[in-house]
């Protein structure tokens, strides 16, 4: 019962939370807001990784039909057995190409936030 009252207290607007000796207050108004535009950051995100595995499939499938290696080899009955293992490299080609181009990405975005973030610990210090 008393764990009840608690998570009655907490749902209330106006908890205060306390941390050492300070006191914060919870907003929720502020903390919903915050949470859906982490949500649609993700979601874009999503959308975003979607559409450019869409893309990196159609650059795999156009690799494929116009590799002139495949070509000559889909002309010549000794290289027949040897289709599957090149469809296979370029598969692997261009699914590694997006994966770092991704990684490059989020590399970036990283670096940004990191420089961001020391800015507002600098900033934090001074007050």
């Amino acid at each position: 019962m008393a764990q009840r009252s608690k998570m009655q207290n907490f749902d209330n607007p106006g908890y205060k939370a306390r941390k050492g000796n300070r006191e914060s207050r919870i907003s929720y108004g502020s903390l919903e807001l915050e949470s859906s535009s982490r949500y649609q950051q993700l979601r874009e995100f999503y959308e975003m990784r979607l559409r450019e595995f869409g893309d990196t499939i159609a650059n795999t499938v156009s690799s494929i039909t116009n590799d002139p290696l495949l070509i000559t080899m889909k002309g010549e009955a000794t290289s027949q057995q040897f289709i599957q293992q090149r469809i296979q490299e370029i598969i692997e080609e261009c699914l590694y190409s997006d994966r770092e181009a991704l990684i490059k990405q989020l590399s970036h975005q990283n670096s940004a936030l990191e420089a961001d973030f020391h800015k507002l610990e600098i900033e934090y210090e001074k007050v």
